[in-house]
């Protein structure tokens, strides 16, 4: 999710594929990044993968290098 006129742009390596079969980026319960980006004050509260569209008209946006979900490496 990317326009014009970005003052941040968050790139992820690929999604998991939580993330790939909702459509969103950093989908899941466990996913640390929207509570990061909120403690960070980029945002005004904790958002849902699902309002991920809302940080255009606050000038961010979020992309992946790779598009396909990749399963999580388990050690």
């Amino acid at each position: 999710m990317l326009t014009e006129r970005l003052h941040v742009v968050f790139v992820g390596i690929n999604p998991g594929r939580g993330s790939a079969a909702a459509g969103h980026s950093f989908h899941g319960a466990g996913n640390r990044f929207w509570p990061a980006l909120y403690r960070a004050g980029f945002t005004p509260r904790v958002l849902h993968p699902a309002e991920e569209r809302l940080l255009l008209g606050w000038g961010m946006g979020i992309t992946s290098i790779v598009r396909r979900g990749t399963p999580r490496r388990r050690s």
